[in-house]
């Protein structure tokens, strides 16, 4: 891997976090709904997005367990970085 800096942005989606306004990621973190999260990571990728926003934190909430969960599913079908 090369450190070279680019002079191109990198593009990060936000939409995969779940300590923004949007509750849509929360409830599909919650649901354990794999498919609608690798689903969305694509619809991102293809939308442009270099790298995802991935924070499953959810005061309260087992947010290692569902950090884990959604990496173990998601992470060998999807070939982006996540920050």
């Amino acid at each position: 891997m090369s450190l070279e800096a680019d002079a191109q942005p990198v593009i990060i989606a936000e939409e995969m976090n779940t300590t923004t306004r949007l509750e849509t990621f929360r409830d599909m973190v919650r649901a354990g709904d794999y498919d609608g999260i690798l689903t969305l990571a694509k619809r991102l990728s293809s939308e442009g997005s270099q790298m995802l926003d991935l924070c499953c934190a959810i005061v309260g909430e087992d947010e290692m367990a569902y950090m884990n969960a959604v990496l173990e599913m998601i992470a060998p079908a999807f070939p982006r970085p996540f920050w």
